[in-house]
C-alpha cells in the first residue's frame, strides 16, 4: 500500500529538474507540472490513514521520496518563480507546510524501520 504515494514522484521530478536546468522558463510547462505535482501529492495523501493504520512493512520507505521530492519541487518553484495564477507568499507556505510534512514523514519512517530491525534481531 505505501507504494501508491510514488505517483507523486514524476511530475515533482520532470518540474524540479526543469527549473533547476534551465534559464528561460516556459510559464505553460511551469504552470502544469506545478499543479498536477500537486493534485498527485494531494491525491496520494488520501491513501495516508489506510497505510499507517497497516502493519508497518520496508514498503514505508517508498513513502520518503516522492513527497520529499514534491516539496523540493515546491520549494524550487517559491525560489526561482512567480506563477501568475498565485501568490508567492501562498507558494512559499505551500513550500513550508511540504517541507515540514516531508521532514515528519522521514523521521517516522526512520524511527518505525529501527524498530522494525530491532525487532526482528530479538528473533534471530
Amino acid at each position: 500500500m505505501p507504494m501508491v504515494a510514488i505517483i507523486s514522484a514524476p511530475a515533482a521530478l520532470c518540474l524540479n529538474g526543469y527549473l533547476l536546468n534551465e534559464t528561460d522558463y516556459s510559464y505553460l510547462y511551469i504552470d502544469l507540472f506545478f499543479i498536477l505535482s500537486q493534485l498527485l501529492f494531494i491525491f496520494s495523501l488520501f491513501f495516508l490513514p489506510k497505510i499507517l493504520n497497516n502493519k508497518f512493512t520496508p514498503a514505508y520507505a517508498a513513502l520518503t521520496f516522492p513527497w520529499v521530492t514534491t516539496a523540493s519541487a515546491t520549494y524550487t518553484v517559491a525560489q526561482n518563480v512567480s506563477l501568475p495564477f498565485i501568490s508567492s507568499e501562498i507558494v512559499w507556505g505551500l513550500a513550508v507546510v511540504e517541507i515540514i510534512f516531508a521532514v515528519i514523514v522521514v523521521a517516522l519512517v526512520t524511527l518505525r524501520y529501527a524498530w522494525y530491525l530491532l525487532d526482528i534481531r530479538k528473533f534471530n
